[in-house]
């Protein structure tokens, strides 16, 4: 099977998924619900993502390449391998709309207010279509040659922002009930889970080692440092109103410039990281289409990837018609869909293993 992933690659892919769903309206919600406490759910559930990350890697060692729905298909069977299609076809289109949806409200109410972005929007998902058709090498490419464009304006912004916030505001800490985080954490489930990306690695990597589990597990930890950072410095700025400012990486930065009265020149910071958004939103329908191909047995993938397009399309602009409606339903219903895939794939995971050990170990003794 020809390996079509440097391992450095998925590290840069894991770096984009981290900053393309956690950076810009997820920090509101979470200043809503645990005030200046949010930082300390948001480290929480960084090192829990790099927790999981390290034992689904060590759980896909030595499996001779394999893909992840070839392994599962190898353990349980084909109709056991198609409900799993299923089950990430739904978890990675959802992410997709996510991250498509913060890129609409930055523009729309930025730079594009005059420019309907049902337009303009277009143009972007065109060149989503070419990424997504050309697979996860292009992809991976694409993550390493912006990647320093991107962590520049992902940092800088962050740095802009802490020269004019007040670290007093994130005081007292644990200032929420512990009742409060075990209730709130949860409905923060689509956000979080990046390990599973890392599934969708695991047999197309070129230089898949032991080190794999180490390094991801330590870029998704070190990054959500830096996050969880930027989350105090979001706090430190604007306290009580922070839940209403809806563009968390570009609101810690108005401040910072306005001296220079030439505009927002922070806006090109921001701009910069949405790169990242956009490559992680290719990513996720790169993930859907490649399901929904496994899931029929499809060889063309033109025309599915032209599908999985136009249905994000048709699903950001007339069915979540704005970022409220986007939460709700991750909040009701839908959580319990990804908490259950969360918490259940490394269960089965272990299981599929444990079983083609035990075949293995029957044919070696036949």
């Amino acid at each position: 099977m020809e390996k079509i992933l440097s391992r450095r690659q998925g590290s840069l892919l894991i770096i984009c998924s981290i900053i393309a769903t956690k950076i810009q309206r997820l920090p509101s919600v979470i200043a809503h619900d645990l005030k200046a406490d949010g930082w300390i759910a948001s480290l929480l559930l960084y090192l829990l993502d790099a927790l999981a990350i390290f034992l689904v890697c060590f759980i896909m060692e030595n499996l001779n390449g394999l893909t992840l729905y070839e392994v599962i298909e190898k353990a349980v069977g084909k109709f056991i391998s198609k409900l799993f299609c299923i089950v990430f076809i739904v978890f990675f289109f959802m992410k997709s709309v996510v991250a498509f949806k913060g890129t609409h409200e930055f523009f729309s109410t930025t730079l594009f207010d005059m420019l309907s972005w049902q337009v303009f929007s277009i143009l972007l998902l065109l060149l989503m279509l070419l990424m997504v058709s050309k697979g996860l090498r292009v992809i991976g490419r694409n993550a390493e040659l912006y990647i320093y464009l991107i962590l520049f304006g992902f940092i800088s912004s962050i740095i802009l922002g802490a020269t004019a916030t007040d670290y007093s505001k994130i005081l007292p800490v644990f200032d929420i009930k512990l009742s409060k985080f075990i209730e709130v954490i949860p409905t923060y489930s689509l956000h979080f889970g990046d390990y599973l990306i890392v599934l969708f690695f695991v047999g197309n990597i070129k230089d898949q080692s032991k080190k794999v589990k180490w390094v991801y597990s330590a870029i998704n930890l070190a990054v959500g440092i830096i996050a969880s950072f930027a989350y105090i410095v979001f706090y430190g700025i604007y306290e009580n109103v922070a839940e209403y400012q809806p563009h968390a990486l570009a609101d810690i930065t108005q401040f910072s410039l306005i001296g220079l009265g030439l505009g927002r020149l922070d806006w090109f910071l921001i701009l910069f990281v949405l790169i990242a958004t956009f490559i992680s939103t290719a990513l996720y329908l790169w993930i859907v289409v490649y399901s929904i191909q496994r899931l029929f047995n499809l060889k063309q993938k033109v025309y599915v990837t032209v599908f999985a397009i136009l249905s994000l399309y048709i699903v950001e602009f007339y069915i979540f018609k704005n970022t409220e409606s986007v939460f709700n339903f991750l909040k009701n219903g839908f959580m319990y869909f990804t908490l259950g895939v969360e918490f259940l794939i490394p269960i089965f995971l272990v299981a599929f293993k444990i079983i083609i050990g035990i075949k293995k170990r029957r044919i070696k003794n036949a």
